[in-house]
C-alpha cells in the first residue's frame, strides 16, 4: 500500500489515507520513504497528520516532524532521512561489515554513497561504494573518502539545488544544517 500511495499525486494519496482508520494510515505511512511521507502528511489536515504521527513508530514520527519543519521549496523540504553515515575512525572492513549486516534495512535507502562525520557529527567526507569495494579492509575510511564534499544547506532554495545537480552529475547530494550536520 505504501508503494502504491508513493506513486500517486500527493493530494490523491492524502485523500486515500484520510479514508482509513488512524491505525491503518499510520501503518502505511510508516512504510513510506521519508520524503514521500512528509509530502503526504503536509497535504493532510494538521489534526489528521498529528493523529497518524501519534500512532507511527516513534523514530519515524520524529523524523517526519523534523522534516515537516522545513519549507517544502527548499532542499530540506525534499530531502530524505534514509542515508548511511559512519564515524571517521572506522576502517573499510568496518563499513563493509555494517553494510552486509544491515543489507535488508539499507536495501530501501537507495545507497550510492556513504557519508563520513567528525566526532562533532559534522559532514567531513563522502565514500563512494566503488572505492569501498576496491579497497583493503584494513584501510581507514578517511584515506579513501572524498574530503570536503559538495553539499547543500537545508534552507537552500530548489533552484540552487537544481543548479548543483545540473553542474555535477550526482545521484544525490548531502543536505546539511548551518552547523554542518547531515
Amino acid at each position: 500500500a505504501a508503494d502504491l500511495i508513493e506513486e500517486l499525486p500527493d493530494a490523491q494519496g492524502a485523500d486515500i489515507i484520510e479514508d482509513l482508520t488512524v491505525e491503518q494510515a499510520a501503518a502505511i505511512v510508516d512504510e513510506m520513504d521519508s520524503d514521500h511521507r512528509v509530502d503526504l502528511l503536509a497535504d493532510l489536515d494538521a489534526s489528521d497528520a498529528e493523529a497518524i504521527l501519534a500512532k507511527m513508530d516513534p523514530e519515524e514520527a520524529q523524523d517526519a516532524r523534523e522534516l515537516l519543519q522545513h519549507n517544502p521549496d527548499t532542499a530540506g523540504g525534499i530531502m530524505v532521512t534514509e542515508f548511511v553515515v559512519y564515524p571517521q575512525h572506522l576502517t573499510v572492513g568496518d563499513v563493509l561489515s555494517d553494510l552486509h549486516s544491515n543489507a535488508e534495512a539499507y536495501s530501501d535507502y537507495g545507497v550510492q554513497y556513504a557519508y563520513v562525520q567528525s566526532e562533532s557529527n559534522t559532514l567531513i567526507g563522502v565514500l563512494r561504494l566503488r572505492d569501498l569495494v576496491l579497497s583493503s579492509n584494513d584501510k581507514p575510511i578517511r584515506e579513501i573518502m572524498i574530503v570536503n564534499p559538495i553539499s547543500v544547506l537545508d534552507d537552500a532554495p530548489l533552484e540552487e539545488l537544481e543548479q548543483a545537480f545540473d553542474r555535477y552529475m550526482f545521484s544525490g547530494l548531502p543536505v546539511i544544517s548551518h552547523r554542518g550536520r547531515l
